[in-house]
């Protein structure tokens, strides 16, 4: 049988100079926790199908959602051909982008039920240690079949399963106020026991409220990797070739250059097995490679798509992302920071006094391509003499991602699942953002 894929590269190519045609399967499992401690299963399924056609020299794509019409959607691409883009690439050739673990067999056998069962264990392992908190959010199972291929003769598919967690926990405290605490991260590992994945989070909601605290002028932080994997997207922009194209990046002309001390190195890691947007080959079809960002401290370079590696003259490509409905554009994948050579524990006792910003309020505002941002901390823990002695929340965390970036003075051993990356702990001085800390 043929797929609706094929079809719509034989429609396409029958009217344009060069076509090519994506499908995105995505079959989602989800288990919702409610504050009345209920919970619920839900499943969803999608079909996306996009045609990109080169037409008189132009660039235009047509995006459909659901059971397909395929003349439509090919007119769709041709109509936004007319006013699109000039086609300054050529679709990739054949090519082998060689085996990568994408689909984890044990989470490949799980269903919602499976997630329901670990957040009802979840719950009882919070009740027994922390009577009163109250575990809210959702578990996700989302299984996607994507398949690509154009008229330079590249044909690839592949599968891939990932686990999605948002959960948050919220804890009563002796000052009547409370703590809340998230945990948010996509991977495609299995997870380990509810009590392992929960116990940082119960052993800083024990610890007694330290009311009134709010970080002075002398306060050493202590980033966690949750937390540092929000701040770092602005490398993530600030890395892509499309605002070094627009002449948006204050990365641009800074490649060899020094970003970070020499115990920083992050790499983009679409090849890490298992990882959340790991991938044989990008949204284009070219294989994908690891790349560094920040070696040894210095800025090792962009990222790029098609149409910006031939913008800006570089060979370098097969870091194209795509959103449903959007062309494709230059992204980083999974962020990977190296380790350094102390314990969460021997960073506090390096430091002294400060904190460990643990937890953010989502969102947050700033200026992503300059690096500015600003969160609301949701939890932190006080440490003095090296040791943790209360935690604290609502107040600002702001400041300058490059800032934060120069000033890292040490680096945790471990690495920790934060977002769709794997980072440490890092520990910057006071004052490492300013006058004004």
């Amino acid at each position: 049988m043929t797929s609706p894929r094929d079809s719509l590269l034989r429609l396409s190519s029958s009217v344009c100079e060069a076509a090519e045609a994506v499908s995105v399967e995505e079959r989602v499992s989800r288990a919702t926790a409610g504050a009345d401690a209920s919970i619920s299963l839900g499943a969803g399924y999608g079909l996306t199908l996009s045609a990109r056609v080169i037409r008189d020299g132009r660039i235009g794509l047509g995006t459909s959602f659901g059971p397909p019409d395929l003349p439509g959607l090919v007119e769709m691409a041709i109509s936004a051909a007319r006013l699109g883009p000039r086609a300054t690439f050529d679709f990739p050739g054949r090519s082998d982008p060689g085996r990568l673990d994408t689909s984890h067999p044990a989470l490949e056998a799980m269903a919602a039920e499976d997630l329901a069962g670990y957040i009802l264990q979840a719950c009882d392992i919070l009740e027994e240690r922390l009577p009163g908190s109250v575990l809210t959010g959702s578990m996700s199972l989302r299984r996607t079949a994507i398949a690509l291929a154009n008229t330079s003769g590249f044909e690839g598919s592949y599968e891939k399963t990932t686990l999605e967690v948002i959960l948050d926990v919220s804890t009563p405290q002796r000052s009547s106020r409370t703590l809340t605490q998230g945990l948010r991260f996509s991977t495609g590992l299995p997870l380990a026991d509810a009590e392992v994945v929960l116990e940082d989070v119960m052993e800083r909601a024990a610890l007694p409220a330290a009311e009134g605290w709010i970080p002075g002028a002398d306060c050493s932080v202590i980033v966690a990797p949750q937390v540092l994997s929000a701040v770092l997207q602005s490398l993530r922009a600030g890395s892509s070739a499309s605002a070094l194209v627009s002449r948006s990046t204050p990365l641009m002309g800074r490649e060899g250059t020094l970003l970070a001390p020499s115990i920083v190195s992050i790499m983009d890691r679409p090849r890490l097995p298992y990882g959340a947007a790991s991938a044989p080959f990008d949204a284009e079809g070219v294989p994908t490679a690891d790349r560094s960002l920040i070696s040894a401290g210095r800025f090792a370079g962009f990222v790029y798509d098609l149409a910006t590696s031939a913008a800006a003259g570089s060979g370098s490509a097969g870091s194209a992302g795509r959103a449903a409905g959007e062309p494709p554009f230059p992204v980083c994948t999974n962020l990977v920071m190296s380790t350094g050579s102390e314990s969460l524990g021997g960073l506090m006792r390096r430091a002294g006094t400060g904190m460990i910003v643990a937890s953010v309020l989502p969102g947050g505002s700033g200026d992503l391509m300059k690096g500015d941002f600003d969160f609301q901390v949701s939890c932190a823990v006080v440490f003095s003499g090296g040791e943790p002695v209360g935690v604290a929340s609502g107040f600002p965390f702001s400041g300058n991602t490059y800032r934060l970036l120069a000033a890292i003075e040490a680096v945790e051993d471990s690495l920790h699942c934060a977002g769709q990356d794997w980072l440490p702990h890092v520990l910057v001085p006071p004052g490492w953002n300013g006058p004004n800390g």
